[in-house]
């Protein structure tokens, strides 16, 4: 069953400018189409950005379903119903992997890909003794985000990451509740950490953008990567670790046009 994703985009800023292929982007675990509004909007000179919230993430549909053939799904029909064929694709770690997984089945035509840090091999980080922390909390009981923030702390001693999960936190009539299916990315982890190849090839141009600090794509991915994507490159942003596109935009964004202007 495919579902109807949440978007957010932005139009081409310079119309003097002749359009560029559309831009999809897909977003990592526990984020949202938020995460990328800064560098889409950067990208929009010359081409409509589009950020997608993926499924069981941000504004879009929950699903107790949740592996990289479905999550592909979704996107091949939003490219579909919003006719964005021929889109060049970028995505973060979780999203890299829903892009790799649609070019991999060939669901839909695209022009290139950007894969920021992820790589199409098994992972072990399973990110479960976060959700156990996230299940348990009192949510509901919390008057504001500090008070959120400190019943993370217990559990994560990380300020940064801190930040970027209490992204998930929204406010309604009952109080704070969790915006993201942690059941069900905790059910599914196991199909979130694989990724089955299976001889299959993509001759898309793709590029990958490793952080020199992140262990997510190492030199031994590289054969992997280039079996499952013969026309792809591979790029190391140093000094960089896994959320590049936060930590080294101006670099991230360097290469993506690079590519995006490659005949």
């Amino acid at each position: 069953m495919t579902l109807a994703l949440h978007h957010d985009t932005y139009p081409q800023t310079n119309t003097e400018e002749p359009s560029g292929d559309p831009m999809v982007i897909l977003h990592g675990l526990f984020g949202s189409n938020s995460n990328w509004r800064s560098i889409a909007r950067r990208l929009s000179t010359n081409r409509a950005v589009t950020c997608l919230d993926l499924r069981n993430h941000g504004q879009s549909p929950w699903h107790d379903d949740m592996d990289y053939p479905s999550m592909a799904s979704d996107v091949a029909r939003f490219i579909e119903d919003h006719k964005l064929m021929n889109s060049i694709l970028v995505g973060h770690s979780m999203g890299g992997k829903t892009v790799m997984s649609l070019l991999l089945d060939n669901l839909v035509p695209v022009s290139k890909s950007i894969i920021v840090d992820i790589a199409p091999v098994s992972y072990s980080h399973d990110h479960l003794e976060l959700l156990t922390a996230m299940k348990s909390m009192a949510l509901n009981s919390a008057q504001n985000r500090d008070d959120i923030d400190k019943m993370l702390s217990a559990h994560i001693k990380d300020t940064a990451l801190r930040t970027f999960l209490l992204q998930n936190a929204v406010r309604d009539e009952n109080g704070y509740r969790w915006r993201i299916n942690i059941e069900s990315i905790y059910k599914n982890m196991s199909h979130l950490i694989d990724f089955q190849v299976r001889q299959r090839r993509s001759t898309t141009p793709t590029l990958f953008v490793a952080g020199g600090n992140s262990d997510y794509v190492l030199p031994k991915d590289h054969p992997q990567i280039n079996a499952a994507f013969p026309c792809a490159q591979i790029e190391i942003v140093e000094n960089a670790g896994h959320w590049l596109h936060a930590e080294k935009p101006s670099a991230l964004l360097n290469l993506i046009t690079r590519l995006t202007s490659e005949a």
